[in-house]
C-alpha cells in the first residue's frame, strides 16, 4: 500500500512538473539549498536573498536531503523524496489504528487518510520541509501509545529540526503526555519545545539572517510569542472572534474534520491539533486560512490518528453485535468522504488528458533553457526557478532584480506577479538597457546581457 501511494504521489508531483506546472518559489528555494549542502556549502539562499536558507526558517533536517544530489542533483529527487516520506507515514498510522480497529476498518481509514486533502494538497506544492513532520508526527503519536520512550525522544528530537514552529507542537505532546500521567516525558516535551523556539526564534535564525526573525505574523496579538501568550489570557474574547472570522477560518476548520466524520473530537489526542490550528487562524497571512499548498500536512496524520482512536472509544460504548458494523460503516463513509474530496485538490487533473501533454511546452522549455550556462548568473520567474537553481546566482523576476547574465520567462509558467503583462513591463525594460534575445519563440524569451 505504500509502494502504491508512493507512485501515485510520485507520479502526480512529477508529472506535474516536468510539465512547468509548479508554482516554482518554493522548490526553487530548497533545490538551490540542498545543491550547496550537497557540495557542503553554506545554503545561500539567493533566491530568498539570504545569506543562509537557516535565517528563513530553521530547517538543519533538510541536510539530510543532500545525498539525494549527489546521485541526480534535481528538483525531481526533492519531489521523490517528499512523496516517499508522506507515502511513509502511513506504517506508524497504521499500527496505531490496528491496535483498535478490525483490519478492514482500518485499511479503510488508512486510505482515507492517504486521500485525504490535506495530505494531497502538500504532495501538489512543489516540495517543502514539513514533508518530514508528517511521519515523525505520526510516529511519535504511535511510540507514545506503546510507551516506547527512547524512539520517541529521537523522534520529538527530529520534529524540532523540522521547522521552529514544530517545538509548539512538542509543548503540546507535553500536554498531551500529561494527560495520560505520563510524568517524564511530558516534563522533557514541554521543557525542550518552549526552549528550542526561544532559542531558533531569539538566537538561530536572527545570526544567520543577520536579522531578527522575519515570519512573526501575529501583531494584532503583540510583538513577539510571550505577548501574545498574555493577550489570550488577559483577553480570550480577542482570540475567540480572531478565529472564527473571516468566515473563511470556519470553513476550513469543517473541512479539516468533517471528511472523518468529527470523530476527532472524541479523542484526547485532538489536544495537538490546537497548536496548528491557532498557528493558521490566529495569523494575518490570509493563505493560512484557506484549503491551500502545505498548511494543513502536519494536522492530516494527527486528525486520521485521532479519529481512530475516537471511534474506538465510541465502539466501546455499544454492544458487541453492533460494533463491528458501526465501525465498518462509519469507515466506509470516510472513505468515500475522502475519495469526494479528491475534487476539489490538484490531484483532479488526473483525470485530464492535457495534464499529460508534455511534449511542446517541454521541448521548447528545455530549448531555452539550454541557452543558459550552468555557470552563469540568472534571473527567472518563479516557475523557472527550480530547473535552474543548481547554481550560485539566480533571482526572482521582479522590479529591482539584481542585473545577471541571463533572464529567462515564458507566458506558459508560474509568474510570481500578478499577471503576464507584469512580467513583459520588465522584460522590455531589460531590452531597453541592452540585453539581447538569444531565444524567443512561442512565449518563451532568454535575454542575455552584452559584454561588459
Amino acid at each position: 500500500m505504500v509502494t502504491i501511494i508512493f507512485v501515485i504521489y510520485a507520479a502526480f508531483s512529477c508529472i506535474r512538473y516536468a510539465g512547468f506546472g509548479s508554482s516554482g518559489y518554493d522548490l526553487g528555494i530548497f533545490t538551490q539549498a540542498v545543491w550547496h549542502y550537497s557540495r557542503f556549502e553554506a545554503p545561500i539562499s539567493t533566491i530568498r536573498e539570504l545569506p543562509n536558507i537557516l535565517g528563513d526558517h530553521f530547517h538543519p533536517i533538510v541536510i539530510a536531503l543532500a545525498p539525494l544530489f549527489w546521485i541526480w542533483p534535481s528538483p525531481y529527487m526533492l519531489l521523490l523524496a517528499q512523496a516517499a516520506l508522506i507515502a511513509i507515514s502511513i506504517i506508524p498510522i497504521w499500527l496505531f489504528v490496528r491496535r483498535r480497529l478490525d483490519a478492514a476498518p482500518s485499511y479503510l481509514l488508512v486510505s482515507s487518510y492517504a486521500l485525504f486533502w490535506g495530505v494531497v494538497n502538500a504532495v501538489a506544492f512543489d516540495f517543502h520541509e514539513v514533508a518530514f513532520a508528517v511521519p515523525l508526527i505520526a510516529t511519535a503519536i504511535w511510540l507514545i501509545d506503546i510507551k516506547r520512550w527512547t524512539p520517541f525522544y529521537w523522534t520529538i528530537a527530529g520534529l524540532l529540526l523540522v521547522k521552529e514552529d514544530q517545538a509548539i507542537l512538542v509543548v503540546f505532546f507535553g500536554l498531551y503526555l500529561l494527560l495520560k500521567k505520563y510524568w517524564r516525558p511530558a516534563l522533557v516535551c514541554v521543557l525542550s519545545g518552549i526552549v528550542w523556539f526561544l532559542l531558533t526564534t531569539k538566537v538561530l535564525i536572527p545570526y544567520f539572517a543577520g536579522a531578527p526573525f522575519a515570519h512573526w505574523s501575529y501583531t494584532q496579538l503583540g510583538p513577539d510569542a510571550m505577548s501574545a501568550l498574555w493577550t489570550a489570557i488577559t483577553h480570550p474574547l480577542t482570540v475567540v472572534a480572531l478565529l472564527t472570522t473571516p468566515v473563511a477560518k470556519l470553513v476550513t476548520a469543517w473541512q479539516l474534520f468533517s471528511p472523518f466524520l468529527l470523530l476527532s473530537f472524541l479523542s484526547p489526542l485532538v489536544i495537538l491539533t490546537i497548536p496548528l490550528i491557532l498557528e493558521r487562524f490566529l495569523s494575518t497571512n490570509s493563505h493560512y486560512w484557506l484549503q491551500v499548498f502545505h498548511y494543513s500536512a502536519t494536522i492530516s496524520p494527527i486528525i486520521a490518528l485521532s479519529a481512530a482512536d475516537g471511534l474506538s472509544r465510541l465502539a466501546k460504548h455499544l454492544q458487541s453485535r453492533h460494533k463491528r458494523l458501526l465501525v465498518l460503516t462509519a469507515t466506509i463513509v470516510i472513505l468515500l468522504l475522502n475519495v469526494w474530496g479528491l475534487a476539489t485538490t490538484e490531484f483532479r487533473y488526473f483525470a485530464k488528458p492535457e495534464f499529460y501533454n508534455l511534449a511542446d511546452n517541454q521541448r521548447l522549455g528545455q530549448q531555452a533553457l539550454d541557452h543558459v550556462p550552468a555557470d552563469a548568473s540568472v534571473t527567472a520567474q518563479d516557475g523557472l526557478l527550480p530547473r535552474l537553481a543548481n547554481r550560485r546566482s539566480i533571482f526572482v523576476l521582479r522590479p529591482n532584480a539584481p542585473l545577471t547574465d541571463y533572464v529567462v520567462a515564458s507566458d506558459r509558467v508560474s509568474t510570481g506577479l500578478a499577471n503576464i503583462s507584469e512580467v513583459q513591463v520588465l522584460l522590455n525594460k531589460y531590452v531597453e538597457i541592452g540585453y539581447e534575445p538569444v531565444f524567443e519563440q512561442d512565449g518563451w524569451l532568454v535575454l542575455r546581457r552584452p559584454p561588459q
